[in-house]
């Protein structure tokens, strides 16, 4: 008789991130998710289409639990606020870099869409700033490529002297 596993795609889940995080994006494969879980490859499959179907489910979970989170918290400053959501972008684009690297952004443009509009909804309820989507492409800009240290980036997005 079968094992019977409670709550398996939260184990997928976890699994996944675990050797995502220490491992790196491209160290993912089913066979090692199932190797690692206890799971096996076919109900892995069974949830899933391939890996960066999975991956895409993972990237959702992240930006809604990071949502909620910077949603929740009270802020005393703009700031604050701002500081946060830019450790949520770094975090994201060292962890997912990788598969974007290697993915065409036109094959996941909902996931895309739908984070950006939360978190330019979100800016818009956290701060007083003008014109989030300016706020959000620079802060994007900065995660991704450090064109500019964040800091002096913050002072400009904040309108504050000594830039």
């Amino acid at each position: 008789m079968p094992k019977i596993i409670k709550k398996p795609l939260d184990i997928i889940f976890k699994t996944s991130q675990i050797i995502i995080n220490n491992e790196g994006i491209n160290s993912l494969s089913i066979r090692k998710i199932a190797k690692e879980s206890g799971i096996s490859i076919g109900t892995i499959y069974n949830y899933f289409e391939n890996k960066d179907a999975l991956i895409i489910k993972l990237m959702e979970q992240y930006w809604k639990e990071s949502i909620y989170l910077l949603n929740e918290k009270k802020y005393l400053n703009q700031e604050k606020f701002l500081d946060d959501l830019y450790e949520v972008l770094c975090t994201y684009q060292k962890t997912y870099k990788d598969f974007w690297k290697n993915n065409s952004l036109n094959n996941i443009p909902q996931i895309r869409s739908s984070m950006i509009k939360k978190v330019i909804t979100l800016i818009s309820n956290k701060t007083k700033l003008k014109n989030p989507e300016f706020i959000l492409q620079n802060l994007m800009a900065t995660a991704t490529w450090n064109f500019i240290e964040y800091s002096k980036l913050k002072k400009i997005l904040l309108n504050k002297e000594g830039v």
